[in-house]
C-alpha cells in the first residue's frame, strides 16, 4: 500500500471528516493519503438511492431558536440575554472551548456604526444562539441518557463515492463511557476506526489496509490535574465521540446558529465557515500552499428538535455535513455523516467499555499530554513522564 506524507496534527480539522476521536479528523483525509490507484474507492457500495446523487442539505425553516436573518434589536426567550454593547472575538483554533465561549470584546472598539453594526448585533445573536446550542447538545450527551445509535458516513472525492457504516454508544450519565466504531469498505479491505473509552482510558484504534495506529488518553488523570481551572464540563468527558466532535468543530468553524429542517423534520442548525486561523494552521502542517481537497471549508450540523419514532433523541446530533467551498459553483458536499435510529438504553457496565488490545495492538502512543495542552493543564516535568509512559 503506497501511504504519501503524513499531514502532522495540530487541531481538528487535519484528520476526519465526519467522527471526532482523540486525534481529531481521521478517515476522510486518511484515504486521501492512499492513492486512488491503490483504494479504487469506487469499488466500495454505491449511495443508496434514497440519498440521490447528491445528500439533501439541510434546509431552511422554523427554528425555535431564533429566524435568519434577525433584527439586531430583537430578543429570543430561548437565547441568553445578550450584551447590547458586546462582540465575539474569533478565538484560535486550539483553545478550549470555554474559552472559545467567553472572549469578547467591546463593540465601542470595532468599526460598525449604522447598517453594520445592525448586521453585526444579528451575527452576535446567532452566535450566542449557537454557543447555546452547543453547550446544551454537549451537556445532554455527557450527562444524559445512556443511548445507541447507527452511523451511516459517505465520502465523495474525485469522482469516486465511498460508503461507512458504524455504531455509537454512550452511557451518558456523567461516566465518560463511549463506544465508536466506523468501517469502509475498499478494494485492498477496509478503513476501521475504532474508540472506547471506560471513563478512565479512551483507546483509539485507526486501521487502514494492514496498516494500524493506536492511541490513549488518560482521561480520568486529566480532572486530577484540572484542580482551579474554569470549566464548565470535566475534560475527561470532553475526549472523543460526538462531544469532541461538536467541540472542535465550534474551536475550527464560525458557527451561527439559522433555521433549518431535515428532510421535512424541524432540527436546529449550525453553520459555519472555516476560521481563517484554522485555514493558515492546516496549510503550514501540511507544507503545502494549495487546500487539501479532502479538507473541508464549511460545516452544517443538525440537530434534533423533536424525538423520533421511538420517542428518544431531542437535542442530540443528528447529522454533519462537510463542504469544500463556503459558496460559489465549486462548492461541493464532500462528506456527510447521518446519525440515526437513536434510542434510550439501559446503562451498560463499565466492563462493557473496556478495550481488548490484540495481538498487533501492543505498542501504542501515549496521547494524554496532547489533551493536557489543548485543556490548559500544567504539570511537572515528573508528572509528564507518568503520564506519558
Amino acid at each position: 500500500m503506497k501511504i504519501i506524507r503524513h499531514i502532522p496534527h495540530r487541531n481538528f480539522l487535519l484528520f476526519t471528516a465526519v467522527l471526532a476521536t482523540s486525534a481529531g479528523w481521521l478517515l476522510l483525509p486518511q484515504l486521501g493519503k492512499i492513492s486512488a490507484a491503490d483504494t479504487q474507492i469506487d469499488s466500495a457500495p454505491p449511495i443508496p438511492a434514497d440519498t440521490g446523487a447528491a445528500a439533501p442539505p439541510i434546509q431552511t425553516a422554523p427554528s425555535p431558536f431564533q429566524s435568519d436573518p434577525a433584527p439586531a434589536t430583537k430578543r429570543f426567550s430561548t437565547t441568553p440575554p445578550v450584551p447590547e454593547t458586546r462582540l465575539p472575538v474569533t478565538p484560535i483554533a486550539d483553545a478550549p472551548i470555554s474559552d472559545a465561549m467567553n472572549s469578547d470584546v467591546p463593540i465601542s472598539q470595532t468599526p460598525f456604526s449604522g447598517a453594520a453594526a445592525e448586521a453585526a448585533q444579528a451575527l452576535l445573536l446567532r452566535q450566542q444562539a449557537a454557543k447555546l446550542l452547543i453547550r446544551k447538545t454537549i451537556q445532554q450527551l455527557t450527562s444524559g441518557k445512556a443511548f445507541d445509535a447507527k452511523l451511516t458516513q459517505h465520502i465523495r472525492t474525485e469522482g469516486r463515492n465511498a460508503v461507512g457504516v458504524g455504531r455509537y454508544e454512550q452511557a451518558g450519565g456523567n461516566t465518560g463511557r463511549v463506544s465508536m466504531d466506523m468501517r469502509i469498505p475498499t478494494s485492498n479491505g477496509e478503513c476501521l476506526l475504532q474508540q472506547v473509552c471506560d471513563g478512565r482510558l479512551a483507546w483509539t484504534r485507526e486501521q487502514i489496509g494492514d496498516s494500524i495506529r493506536l492511541r490513549r488518553v488518560d482521561v480520568a488523570r486529566l480532572d486530577e490535574l484540572v484542580v482551579g481551572a474554569r470549566t464548565e464540563i470535566k475534560p475527561r468527558l470532553r475526549v472523543g465521540g460526538l462531544v469532541e466532535l461538536l467541540e472542535k468543530a465550534h474551536a475550527d468553524f464560525a458557527l451561527q446558529q439559522v433555521t433549518g429542517e431535515l428532510e421535512g423534520e424541524p432540527v436546529w442548525m449550525l453553520k459555519g465557515n472555516i476560521r481563517p486561523e484554522t485555514e493558515a494552521a492546516i496549510l503550514k502542517a501540511a507544507e503545502r500552499e494549495d487546500w487539501p481537497p479532502l479538507c473541508p471549508r464549511s460545516v452544517a450540523i443538525a440537530i434534533a428538535a423533536e424525538n423520533n419514532e421511538s420517542g428518544f433523541g431531542q437535542g442530540l446530533p443528528i447529522r454533519f455535513e462537510f463542504w469544500s467551498d463556503t459558496e460559489g459553483k465549486d462548492r461541493r458536499l464532500i462528506s456527510y455523516l447521518r446519525i440515526y435510529d437513536l434510542r434510550a438504553i439501559p446503562p451498560a457496565p463499565e466492563t462493557h467499555f473496556r478495550f481488548e488490545t490484540g495481538g498487533g495492538d501492543v505498542n501504542y502512543v501515549n496521547d494524554t499530554q496532547r489533551y493536557l495542552d489543548h485543556f490548559g493543564i500544567q504539570v511537572t516535568e515528573r508528572q509528564k513522564r507518568i503520564l506519558t509512559r
